[in-house]
C-alpha cells in the first residue's frame, strides 16, 4: 500500500497519467480504484456535464491525473476531464494541421442564425455555412432550409487558423435543380409535374423541387 501510494504522489509531482476503474459515486464525485488505493474525483472534474449522473461512469476504466495530495491523511483526488481536455486539444490541433480548402466534412447543425448555421465538424470545431450556400432557393433565415441536430455534408471555403474561423459550403453542382432537371429530362420526355401557380396566360408546374415550367394557356385544353 505504502508503494503504491509513492507512486500516486509521483503522479501527482510529475503529472503522469494514471489509469483505474470507477468503483463508485458518492457526494460531490466518483472513486477509482488504483493499485488498492483510493482516488476521489470531484463531480467538476468527471466530465460528466453538470446535473449530469454520476453513476453513469461507474464500472468503467478512466485515466486520470492526480491534482492534489494530502499527505498526512493519505488521500488523493484526480481529473478525469483533463485527460479529456488534453485529448479534445490534441484532436483540435490535429483538425487544423489537416484542414484544407474543399475537404469534406460530415458534421451536425449546432445553432442557427439568420445569416447562417453553424455545424459542429467534430473535436469541438465549428464551422459556419452562410446563408447563400443553404439552399438553392431563395430563403430568407437559416431556419428555413436547416434545423438545430440536422446532420449535413459540407466542404471547406476558406478558413482562418489564427482565428479559428471556417467558412463551409453546402451547395454543389450535383445537387443544383437545374443540374438533375437536364440529367433526368430531355425534350419530348413525360413528366408528373405539380401545379403551383396559376397566371392568365398559363400554369407554372414543379417539374423537380426548384425548377418550374410554364404550360401554356393553349397547351393546357
Amino acid at each position: 500500500a505504502d508503494k503504491n501510494w509513492k507512486t500516486i504522489v509521483e503522479a501527482c509531482e510529475t503529472k503522469a497519467v494514471l489509469e483505474g476503474k470507477v468503483t463508485e459515486a458518492v457526494k460531490g464525485g466518483v472513486v477509482v480504484f488504483y493499485n488498492s488505493n483510493r482516488i476521489f474525483v470531484p463531480a467538476s472534474q468527471t466530465g460528466v456535464p453538470k446535473d449530469g449522473d454520476l453513476s453513469s461512469i461507474v464500472g468503467t476504466t478512466q485515466q486520470i491525473k492526480i491534482i492534489e495530495i494530502k499527505e498526512d491523511r493519505k488521500r488523493a483526488y484526480g481529473s478525469i476531464r483533463a485527460i479529456l481536455r488534453e485529448a479534445k486539444k490534441a484532436e483540435q490541433e490535429a483538425f487544423w494541421n489537416e484542414i484544407e480548402e474543399g475537404k469534406i466534412y460530415d458534421g451536425v447543425v449546432k445553432s442557427l442564425m439568420d445569416y447562417g448555421a453553424f455545424v459542429d465538424l467534430g473535436c469541438g470545431v465549428d464551422g459556419m455555412v452562410h446563408t447563400s450556400e443553404l439552399s438553392w432557393k431563395r430563403i430568407r433565415r437559416a431556419s428555413d432550409a436547416v434545423k438545430v441536430g440536422d446532420q449535413l455534408r459540407v466542404f471547406v471555403k476558406s478558413f482562418d487558423a489564427e482565428k479559428k474561423r471556417i467558412s463551409l459550403g453546402y451547395k454543389t453542382e450535383q445537387t443544383n435543380p437545374w443540374y438533375i432537371f437536364t440529367t433526368n429530362f430531355q425534350v419530348g420526355d413525360i413528366a408528373q409535374v405539380k401545379i403551383v401557380s396559376m397566371m392568365p396566360f398559363g400554369a407554372f408546374a414543379e417539374i423537380v423541387d426548384g425548377v418550374d415550367g410554364l404550360i401554356h394557356i393553349s397547351q393546357i385544353s
